[in-house]
């Protein structure tokens, strides 16, 4: 079954997963999970060489409409300039599944084009050190 992008879901929480907020000025969101590849080759594959899944990986790359205003927009503003993690939780669709963890903002990258909205591109990397990362359905 297909489901549209639109119907995606990004949420932030503030008090450590309690409560989560829809982030409603989130426009495009990509989610990227990968593991690191070991070397697992031995004599036992003959000519083939063979690599197994490592160390996962996690980033989330998002945009919002700039608005300083906004109290998530300066909540990953403020991380992205202090250093500072913030759990946030990419659900395939409202009432779906995604991937709930703490993050690092990486990146901010503001655009402002002479006709259209400014809009923020944010990078989030996992820090799989404060809590393990966990799929999540919402309910």
């Amino acid at each position: 079954m297909s489901v549209q992008g639109f119907l995606g879901d990004l949420k932030i929480s503030t008090d450590g997963g309690t409560v989560w907020n829809t982030i409603a000025t989130v426009r495009d969101v990509n989610i990227d999970i990968s593991a690191s590849e070991i070397d697992d080759s031995s004599r036992a594959g003959g000519q083939w060489g063979g690599d197994v899944p490592g160390q996962k990986k996690a980033s989330i790359d998002f945009e919002m409409l700039h608005d300083a205003a906004n109290t998530q927009y300066g909540v990953l503003k403020d991380a992205c300039l202090a250093g500072t993690e913030v759990m946030l939780w990419a659900l395939d669709a409202s009432g779906g599944t995604g991937l709930q963890a703490y993050y690092y903002i990486t990146s901010m990258k503001g655009s402002q084009p002479l006709d259209g909205r400014q809009v923020d591109s944010f990078t989030a990397k996992l820090n799989p050190a404060t809590a393990a990362p966990s799929f999540e359905a919402d309910v």
